[in-house]
């Protein structure tokens, strides 16, 4: 994930908007479903999500980040 941003919209609505990094395009309806429960679940129902795929990997992490993360991956 990369890209994230909440903000409240009033004192009872939150929104949130991200890139969410895939595997494949054909998994993003699943995950875009999944997600939208999971926000949901903490109150969170103005969602932006767009998914960004693994090829396009975000380059910009520092090194100890790359490292964490793949770490995680494995």
């Amino acid at each position: 994930m990369h890209g994230l941003h909440i903000w409240t919209l009033s004192s009872r609505r939150i929104a949130l908007s991200a890139h969410l990094i895939v595997e494949s395009l054909e998994q993003w309806p699943t995950i875009l479903a999944a997600s939208r429960h999971t926000l949901a679940d903490q109150g969170i129902t103005h969602v932006t999500l767009q998914p960004e795929p693994l090829r396009n990997k975000v380059h910009w992490l520092p090194a100890p980040a790359q490292r964490l993360r793949q770490v995680v991956q494995e």
